[in-house]
């Protein structure tokens, strides 16, 4: 309370030096929108509430504008103490999806999907119920409004000019949380008229704990324009109201040092030197923002730029801050000693481009109370890591790609049981890429993850073109296990069955429990192939109200002799025999249609963007042949109808010098499909590869498709196979 008071007793200096900023700041003043919020600062500098100054009353502190920062044209937003008719103004900011450019930072990196969409969003601290109300800028009336996290339980209430909603937030508190005072943030987003394209987020965060003030001892003031120092007698680095830039590269951080950005703070670059920078007890914190939009995604590939934050070391922290627009990967950290982890707290990111994931832990960490809106995987858990715990995340994926949480990275675990999600909101997932929410993937050869407990999971808006859940395994040996999914419920069912699949008799998934699984309004009762897609696994168990009522176990060495039945075959698992094994889609037996041969056949499920279509990633397959001639072949049967059927190899090329990606597919010509009858989809194409020009053969997918008017597709026995080596001409 005392720093909050001191800064709301320099007001009058506070709103001399903002004129002084804003009548020189002219690449702002260009800026149309810019010109309308400084004349309505400068009328409400004399005339009532002010955003020029903080403001501190009755357990609510909010923060000034911040010189040289355009307000959001979307949104604006105020904050009272409910027994309190005083507003306050709230700095409302906005980021916008970058369009991709020729040249310069955005020519790579960049997802198109969201070029042009908005997030707005502002921040507040606070200790008592407050009322918050958010005005429509942009045309059209607020006819509808959700805020999401749904768990939250927060009401709108529409203005009767349908130009505003407002609702009330109460201060929340939690028993598992590192904060001193219990208390834990409530970040929400505001979604009206069920759009998404154009958003806004509060941020309502507990009072931060020790903040620093200017003029305290051993608190050296970082203006503007200046380099903060990277070394000296200095205690904290105070970074004072404005943006500041700090380049392309990292600013070092070092053990036992505070880093603090105040809400009225912009910082331009990053911090912390990458994996080695260790900085035990270093604090990096405060409201403020933290932006990438002056850093490439390629200048960080080719290590010219850094990643927005590193921190590495025992007892770390960080908390509170909004990472903007990052290039990369947006925070890493983690400790060697699992008794004094790395802590990140009240985290915040909006984020477009390529690869912005959220938070990874390479070390034992705990994240708590994150906002995570990214356009790759949310975080990773039991990834070369002695202990993790991530609590009361929320994530946020618009139509790219990755996933809500990794099971884990290349590593592995370190330490059994030692890994725990719980408490966590899904809140979009539009990737029409994927969809899926928990992930396992990427575990190395003679690796192994022995312990991970995900509870309490509530998932908005699940992904359309994936299960929610897929654990899945490579073929080498490794190993996973012991796993409890617990009281996790979808909104609504996306029809993809939950993917278990081991890699191999030596590559096993094993003692995983379902317990209380809903996706939309049914339980998951049973192992049938509607709920499940399963191969090479052990000691499966289904638990429903504290009641055992399902197990299953693979019949493992029928399962391993259907892998490559046919050696020539370069497919794996080409009849479906082991379930969807390696394929997207549910097995089918002689009950609902006679297989073309073997006992099973495959029924697709549908994707958002690839109707009656199943594909099987061959890379490596491929890889070993080089580009050429193959032979592919499918058998397809229709219910009814009419339809056609065909058969390609789907790829993706790289050049990694240049950047340079050649996607296409190569398809045989279409086949008439007969209704009721087993119809074979084959020819033979070439596949286009040249190494020397695209040197990275990044994916390639043997893809059977029907396309035309009919109903119930099913699809048995693939074949792909190389045939004499064929001179490919570039293209």
């Amino acid at each position: 309370m005392r720093s909050l008071v001191r800064r709301a007793a320099k007001v009058n200096e506070d709103r001399k030096e903002r004129a002084e900023i804003l009548a020189t700041t002219k690449d702002a003043m260009s800026n149309p929108m810019y010109l309308l919020a400084s004349l309505l600062l400068m009328l409400t500098m004399n005339f009532g509430p002010s955003l020029a100054a903080p403001f501190v009353s009755k357990g609510l502190f909010t923060y000034p504008a911040i010189p040289g920062i355009v307000p959001s044209g979307c949104f604006s937003a105020r904050v009272r103490v409910h027994d309190d008719q005083a507003w306050r103004p709230l700095f409302t900011m906005e980021t916008v999806g970058p369009a991709k450019t020729k040249s310069g930072i955005h020519s790579r990196g960049i997802y198109e999907s969201v070029t042009g969409l908005s997030s707005s969003w502002c921040t507040f601290e606070m200790d008592v119920p407050v009322k918050v109300e958010i005005t429509k800028l942009s045309p059209g009336d607020i006819e509808t409004c959700v805020i999401r996290p749904i768990s939250r339980q927060l009401t709108p209430v529409i203005s009767n000019d349908k130009r505003s909603v407002s609702f009330q937030i109460e201060p929340r508190f939690a028993e598992k949380t590192t904060a001193r005072s219990k208390q834990v943030p409530v970040n929400v987003a505001v979604e009206i008229n069920g759009q998404t394209d154009e958003m806004i987020t509060v941020f309502a965060s507990p009072h931060l704990t020790d903040k620093p003030q200017p003029d305290d001892p051993g608190v050296v003031q970082v203006h503007p324009g200046t380099q903060p120092p990277v070394d000296g007698d200095w205690q904290t680095l105070y970074f004072m109201s404005g943006v500041h830039g700090l380049g392309k590269k990292a600013h070092p951080l070092r053990p036992g040092k505070q880093y603090y950005i105040p809400g009225d703070a912009w910082v331009d670059g990053s911090f912390g030197e990458g994996f080695r920078n260790r900085a035990d007890e270093a604090k990096v914190f405060g409201l403020g923002v933290i932006s990438g939009r002056k850093i490439g995604w390629y200048e960080v590939e080719q290590k010219t730029a850094s990643k927005p934050i590193h921190l590495f070391g025992a007892d770390t922290v960080l908390e509170g801050l909004t990472f903007i627009d990052s290039p990369y990967h947006t925070s890493m950290g983690g400790s060697k000693d699992p008794k004094r982890p790395t802590v990140f707290r009240n985290i915040k990111t909006h984020n477009w481009r390529t690869n912005t994931d959220g938070i990874h832990f390479f070390g034992s960490g705990i994240a708590e109370d994150c906002f995570i809106h990214g356009q790759d995987d949310s975080h990773y858990i039991a990834g070369s890591a002695d202990m993790v715990r991530f609590r009361r995340m929320v994530y946020w994926r618009d139509d790219t790609f990755g996933v809500d949480m990794i099971f884990t990275a290349e590593g592995g675990q370190k330490t059994p049981g030692n890994s725990i999600t719980e408490d966590c909101d899904s809140i979009y997932n539009k990737s029409t890429w994927g969809g899926i929410i928990i992930d396992q993937r990427g575990i190395g050869e003679n690796r192994w993850i022995d312990g991970v407990g995900i509870r309490d999971f509530r998932i908005e808006n699940p992904g359309r073109n994936k299960p929610i859940i897929k654990m899945y395994l490579p073929e080498y040996p490794c190993s996973f296990k012991n796993v409890l999914l617990k009281n996790i419920s979808a909104l609504t069912d996306n029809g993809h069955p939950l993917q278990i699949t081991g890699g191999g008799p030596e590559s096993i998934i094993e003692n995983v429990t379902f317990e209380d699984i809903k996706l939309g309004d049914r339980w998951i009762e049973d192992f049938s192939p509607r709920n499940f897609t399963l191969a090479f696994v052990k000691n499966l168990k289904i638990i429903r109200d504290g009641k055992t009522v399902a197990t299953y176990s693979s019949d493992i060495e029928t399962d391993a002799g259907q892998i490559h039945p046919d050696p020539s075959n370069l497919l794996k698992n080409p009849g479906f025999e082991i379930a969807g094994f390696a394929w997207n889609g549910r097995q089918v037996g002689a009950a609902v249609v006679p297989p073309q041969e073997g006992r099973y056949a495959c029924q697709p499920v549908d994707n958002f963007n690839s109707r009656n279509r199943v594909s099987q990633q061959v890379t490596k397959e491929v890889e070993k042949h080089g580009g050429g001639r193959y032979r592919l072949s499918a058998w397809m049967r229709i219910g009814s109808g009419k339809g056609v059927g065909k058969v390609a190899l789907q790829f993706i090329q790289v050049n990694r010098q240049t950047g340079k990606q050649y996607v296409d597919a190569v398809t045989i010509d279409p086949v008439a499909l007969t209704a009721g009858q087993w119809v074979q989809v084959a020819g033979e194409l070439v596949l286009p590869w040249n190494p020397e020009k695209y040197d990275w053969l990044r994916s390639v997918h043997f893809q059977a498709q029907a396309q035309g008017r009919f109903k119930d597709l099913y699809i048995d026995s693939c074949r792909l196979e190389a045939q004499n080596e064929h001179k490919v001409r570039e293209r």
